[in-house]
């Protein structure tokens, strides 16, 4: 598996970076909610509280909500462009290597093994 990752290419790199940055923004969103959750009852219990004060509460925990959702499919987007071009580059090597082949190794292989070899092997990996 680590041997796959030195195919990876500049901006995959960088695309692993934004990935783990938006993970952590999202976890952290996620932690925060159950802060603003609290603060909403305590008010809601607390005689004598506006409703604006509850708004305010849950619109930021309505932002923090938003937030982890853009921040996820963010990520979701960063990972298949990182699988998408690792593939490609994965099934490009394999196709090279295919055609460096002799005649004779050629022969032991059919059509059809080297076609699954090339799709779904590397789709699965």
């Amino acid at each position: 598996m680590l041997k796959m990752l030195r195919h990876l290419k500049r901006e995959e790199w960088l695309l692993v970076v934004l990935s783990i940055g938006f993970i952590v923004v999202q976890v952290w969103l996620d932690l925060t909610m159950p802060e603003y959750m609290s603060e909403i009852t305590m008010l809601v219990q607390t005689p004598g509280t506006e409703m604006a004060d509850i708004y305010l509460a849950g619109g930021k925990m309505l932002v923090c909500a938003l937030g982890s959702l853009a921040a996820s499919v963010i990520t979701a987007v960063c990972s298949a462009r990182i699988a998408a071009n690792l593939g490609a580059t994965l099934r490009g090597t394999l196709f090279r290597k295919v055609e460096s082949f002799s005649l004779e190794e050629i022969g032991r292989f059919s059509t059809d093994s080297l076609i699954t070899r090339s799709t779904n092997d590397v789709t699965q990996v």
